[in-house]
């Protein structure tokens, strides 16, 4: 995946080092906690971000955060998100048991289940495979509206049931994509010795 930190433009160069490849360190992103790859040493004082995240520019602190399903992609991503403290963090499933499994298994990080909230979302995130076998549809409206950003784990196909359903309320949708693209850069990266420029991809035009 890419890297990048807010803070720091010159995580934005991508392949305009020309002179020849340059020395990348592992870090974890601070939004989608999956590893990458960035061409400054971390120290810690600043959130580090993949090139999806970072090209997003999704904003999660102080916001109202929605995700859907309870299996491991959930839990993958639930500590993450809640360090880079959120108004809230919810979870919904359609499976009640499984809701108060993570709520328990999660409580330090202050989950909550959606079923209690009255507030619009300003963050809601597919972690389901609801939308792999058919047309996508979840129990919320009245929470929804074209301020809203979805986001679906999956990419592609796999993303389009979610779209379908999430396009009666917003446009701000985004999926995988950029983390696939990031990882075919690094596998040029890995081939030729040089990381070619991924900047000029406008991922928002993707899903169109």
């Amino acid at each position: 995946m890419g890297d990048f930190n807010r803070n720091d433009r010159r995580g934005g160069g991508g392949g305009r080092n020309f002179g020849g490849p340059r020395e990348m360190h592992k870090a974890t992103c601070a939004e989608c906690k999956q590893e990458c790859e960035v061409p400054f040493k971390p120290n810690g004082e600043k959130p580090v971000y993949c090139r999806d995240c970072f090209d997003k520019n999704i904003e999660i602190s102080n916001k109202r955060v929605l995700v859907l399903g309870a299996g491991g992609a959930s839990q993958s991503i639930i500590p993450a998100i809640a360090r880079m403290n959120p108004a809230k963090l919810m979870i919904d499933n359609r499976s009640p048991n499984k809701i108060a499994i993570l709520l328990e298994k999660f409580s330090s990080f202050k989950l909550e289940p959606f079923e209690q909230n009255d507030e619009p979302i300003d963050l809601l995130i597919n972690a389901t495979s609801a939308a792999l076998s058919g047309p996508f549809d979840w129990d919320i409206q009245d929470q929804l509206n074209k301020e809203t950003i979805f986001y679906d784990l999956s990419y592609g196909k796999a993303s389009e049931n979610f779209f379908s359903w999430s396009s009666q309320f917003s446009k701000n949708r985004f999926d995988g994509t950029g983390m696939l693209i990031a990882q075919a850069a690094f596998s040029f990266q890995l081939w030729f010795d040089t990381f070619p420029d991924i900047s000029n991809i406008d991922l928002s035009k993707l899903n169109d």
